[in-house]
């Protein structure tokens, strides 16, 4: 899984970095020469999902989020894109926010 984080940092300061989006690309199965790719972009402010509690051996009961299973609402857009892996993240990520543009710009 590949999660790209985007942030606006004011001034160039990191401490106060305000969350714009957040994408998750998924890879969801295919050969080497033809991997799959399920991809997801947040709406702004990024993804919200249902608290969940860490498993027993953690042992602290304290929740956190998971990007997995984002709400529904919280989804901006949902695309697939198909990769060659032999590629490389960067020709992925470019496809990634390529047909993310084309999806939001009909």
């Amino acid at each position: 899984m590949i999660y790209i984080r985007i942030e606006i940092w004011p001034w160039g300061r990191k401490a106060d970095a305000e969350l714009i989006s957040e994408v998750v690309v998924e890879n969801v199965g295919g050969p080497e020469d033809a991997a799959k790719y399920a991809v997801r972009a947040s709406k702004p402010g990024g993804f919200r999902a249902e608290p969940y509690k860490l498993n027993s051996m953690t042992q602290t009961g304290r929740h956190k989020q998971r990007v997995l299973d984002p709400l529904p609402d919280s989804v901006l857009t949902e695309v697939r894109v198909n990769h060659k892996r032999s590629k490389g993240i960067w020709v992925l990520v470019r496809k990634v926010l390529s047909k993310l543009v084309r999806e939001l710009e009909d």
